[in-house]
């Protein structure tokens, strides 16, 4: 299956008002809303495009009042689209994919983005400074003579990758020379001949030191898209090394738009590994793969598909194909650790907003324990979700999350922030195999899945049962003591009561037996049931399994096959059918 290229096209027809969080609602406005996003720093401006019959544009939002400002506009009788009036007699068209630069510099907020003319489609550079106002001046044009898109800033927001109209990576340095001079030719554009696969969207890692982008790959005749990582020296904004492939493990499946975890050690990517369902629609997941690297030259060696409880990080994704999946964090035991922001497709529950913990899902714990639903809160209380992003504000340190809601026919841009570090606590600590923490003692899987109640339950059965154990072997090592100082003292003839009292500790040793053989009974029963009980914490999740790995890597019955190592897996289900 080959994937068409993104137009950014899942918009429903629509009006948009003021978020609620921010202003009072204004008088809604026709059109369709989509790829909304928070400037960096201070996040004073919301951005988001709006398409308003075939007319398309960028407007912004101050976050502080509400304030709705956009580039001047005219319609364009030759492309039909909303364009930009620059200088006031040149006419270009907006073509979207705005990129916030991720430093502020001398109170200016600049921006990246693609326009049109006559003479071909440009990558521009704008700015918005520090009063929240967007610049009168006429953006800078890079000196690029092609097509130009997906335009991502290096994390030092010195250099620019884009890809060329021939899907070839290219990296613009000196970029922040440029914008503080005002002299656009002052960028030099390098051509990466490293990557020789047709490209797009590139990401930049959190440090600058690689580069990840989808790339169109063949396989045994069937085209796909795959991710790529290019090592780059973050200094001059040049490629060090060849790239590689870190999903060669997924040849039946379409990896696209990747997206790097804040600590760079992973990427989050999507995949349509199910294809076209009937009636045109597909099923979107998130996988993550972890990036391996070499310690001394940090080159590339390897990609690991990660694997939690289930395949995939989220499921049944309604996908931010402008951005890709969304990092951010969430707060586990007092720290922050990285996470996936994602709108669900479930229409019963509204398509929720969902934060899942990248460390509970790779412990395997199930979904009630590693997601966060974020829109069943009163703080929240959103309906029909979609195109959520997440960025940090480092001001008023907190998470914003922007995105597009559809309430009452209408489209919404809202915007909800999270006070440090970014999400409500999880609960306590949980196993992350509950299963084995019933094996070791009757209860202990329940309080993993946070089932107290069970647990304490199944402990109290499981310690009677114990306890009862004990009192019978006692009293059977009592009565079996006596019967043979019985047994020795008829040999002597000591007394002829001696038959009489055999007989009565021949029945206390029997009582013992029954209270003991109860007791390991109960126990028993406890620890079985807390194995079943713990291995169906939820529907969703589906019963718990026992794994035996003979080798590591390599995942068998997902449509992933690695090409260094293999795994042999003895799954034993506990519990009822996954549902």
């Amino acid at each position: 299956m080959q994937r068409r290229p993104c137009r950014l096209a899942l918009f429903v027809a629509a009006c948009l008002v003021v978020p609620a969080s921010t202003v009072a609602a204004q008088r809604p406005e026709a059109g369709r809303v989509f790829n909304p996003s928070s400037s960096p720093g201070s996040g004073s401006v919301i951005s988001y495009e709006r398409l308003e019959g075939t007319r398309r544009f960028i407007e912004f939002r101050r976050a502080s009042n509400g304030e709705v400002f956009t580039l001047a506009t005219a319609a364009s009788k030759e492309t039909q689209a909303v364009s930009f009036l620059f200088d006031g007699s040149e006419t270009s068209s907006y073509e979207g994919e705005l990129a916030w630069r991720p430093i502020i510099e001398d109170g200016r907020t600049w921006f990246a983005y693609v326009a049109a003319d006559q003479q071909g489609t440009r990558l521009l550079l704008n700015y918005v400074d520090r009063s929240g106002k967007l610049s009168t001046k006429e953006p800078l044009q890079m000196p690029f003579p092609g097509k130009a898109r997906f335009p991502r800033w290096s994390p030092n927001g010195k250099h620019l990758v884009f890809v060329s109209d021939s899907a070839v990576v290219h990296i613009a340095s000196n970029v922040s020379d440029a914008i503080l001079s005002g002299n656009a030719q002052a960028i030099t554009i390098v051509r990466q001949k490293e990557s020789t696969r047709p490209a797009g969207f590139p990401q930049w890692s959190p440090v600058g030191d690689h580069i990840a982008y989808d790339v169109e790959t063949v396989t045994r005749g069937v085209r796909n898209r795959a991710i790529e990582v290019l090592p780059v020296d973050q200094k001059v904004g040049r490629s060090t090394a060849p790239p590689r492939i870190v999903t060669e493990g997924m040849a039946n499946s379409n990896e696209y738009r990747p997206a790097w975890s804040p600590d760079g050690k992973y990427v989050a990517f999507y995949s349509d590994a199910s294809g076209f369902a009937a009636g045109g629609s597909r099923t979107i997941q998130i996988g993550v793969v972890e990036i391996q690297l070499n310690p001394n030259t940090r080159k590339v060696m390897r990609g690991e598909v990660k694997e939690g409880r289930s395949a995939w990080i989220a499921e049944d994704v309604i996908p931010n194909e402008a951005r890709g999946p969304v990092w951010t964090s969430v707060n586990d035991q007092n720290e922050p650790r990285p996470a996936i922001v994602y709108v669900r497709r479930d229409a019963e529950r509204d398509n929720p907003i969902i934060a899942v913990s990248l460390s509970r899902w790779l412990d395997g714990l199930a979904r009630a324990q590693s997601e966060r639903m974020l829109t069943n809160t009163p703080t929240w209380n959103t309906v029909n979700n979609k195109f959520v992003s997440a960025s940090e504000i480092r001001t008023a340190k907190v998470m914003r999350y922007v995105f597009v809601s559809v309430e009452g026919g209408g489209e919404k841009v809202q915007s909800k922030d999270e006070a440090a570090p970014w999400l409500r606590e999880f609960a306590e600590d949980r196993s992350s195999n509950a299963v084995v923490r019933a094996i070791a003692f009757p209860g202990l899987g329940q309080f993993a899945n946070g089932q107290n109640g069970t647990g304490g339950a199944v402990m109290g059965l499981a310690v009677a049962g114990i306890a009862a154990g004990v009192v019978g072997f006692g009293s059977m090592s009592s009565s079996r003591s006596e019967g043979n100082a019985i047994i020795a003292k008829q040999l002597l003839q000591v007394s002829p009561q001696n038959a009489a009292d055999f007989a009565t500790q021949e029945s206390k040793f029997s009582s013992g037996k029954t209270v003991a053989l109860v007791g390991l009974g109960i126990t028993a029963g406890a620890w079985i049931y807390g194995i079943w009980r713990a291995g169906n914490v939820e529907e969703e999740a589906g019963p718990a399994r026992v794994s035996i790995r003979v080798l590591p890597e390599g995942i068998l019955g997902t449509g992933r096959v690695t090409t260094f190592a293999s795994r042999v897996q003895l799954s034993i289900p506990f519990g009822g059918p996954r549902r």
